[in-house]
């Protein structure tokens, strides 16, 4: 029989959960703090398995080494870190795999 692994590792975000929701408020609440143009949900869940640093593009368009990028992207984290998982949810089927 073969062995059974000891551990078993997943990327979270994109794989097992959606995080589009809470990223697409995260990144609005930032952006409206700066007086910018809000962004779309399509646009956020098309951005999100890229990360925060994504987020910082499309809602600012900046990039890493701009000039702002290190502000925005720590209001953007900061920010996150107290909406974690709100509106988080797993993907359909998820649960039953985490179940095995």
């Amino acid at each position: 029989m073969a062995e059974q692994p000891q551990a078993v590792f997943f990327d979270l975000d994109g794989t097992l959960i959606d995080t589009a929701p809470d990223f697409y408020t995260v990144l609005n609440a930032t952006l409206q703090d700066a007086g910018r143009d809000l962004v779309s949900y399509n646009a956020v869940r098309e951005q999100v398995s890229n990360g925060a640093r994504a987020m910082v593009g499309l809602g600012f368009g900046l990039q890493p080494g701009d000039a702002d990028f290190d502000l925005w992207l720590n209001r953007f984290l900061d920010r996150y870190e107290q909406h974690l998982a709100v509106d988080t949810v797993l993907f359909p089927g998820m649960a039953e795999v985490l179940e095995r």
